[in-house]
């Protein structure tokens, strides 16, 4: 009988979890950075949230492995869960980040697009596709 026994291979499950650890330790180092860059220049810069989207897919790409759609709705979230932290450290409460975002001029909307980017980044460079 063969046995074909691979030890260093892991399991669909462990790279999950190697996933969600690398992406939470990606996602405090991106909202570290925010407080940095907010302190240094007392000004608000949301086009970090593409680059915040770029680590936490990189990461979870880099010590996930994984190819299934659960890797990039991983960095998805955790990418929307950093934005959303970032936000609530600069504006202070929810109602604040929703009056900003509301008001009707090209700086709102542009707002929401780095937003919308930021997560599609996040979604993109999360998984192994060939």
């Amino acid at each position: 009988m063969l046995h074909i026994y691979n030890k260093s291979a892991i399991t669909r499950k462990q790279r999950f979890q190697n996933a969600v650890v690398s992406g939470v330790i990606a996602s405090v180092l991106c909202m570290i950075i925010f407080i940095i860059v907010l302190r240094l220049f007392t000004t608000y810069f949301p086009i970090l949230y593409i680059l915040f989207g770029y680590l936490i897919g990189y990461a979870i790409q880099r010590y996930g492995k994984g190819v299934q759609v659960q890797f990039a709705t991983l960095a998805a979230g955790l990418t929307f869960a950093t934005m959303l932290a970032c936000d609530l450290m600069t504006f202070g409460s929810v109602a604040g980040i929703l009056h900003f975002i509301t008001i009707a001029d090209m700086s709102a909307i542009m707002q929401i697009l780095y937003r919308a980017f930021a997560l599609f980044t996040a979604y993109q460079n999360s998984r192994i596709i060939s």
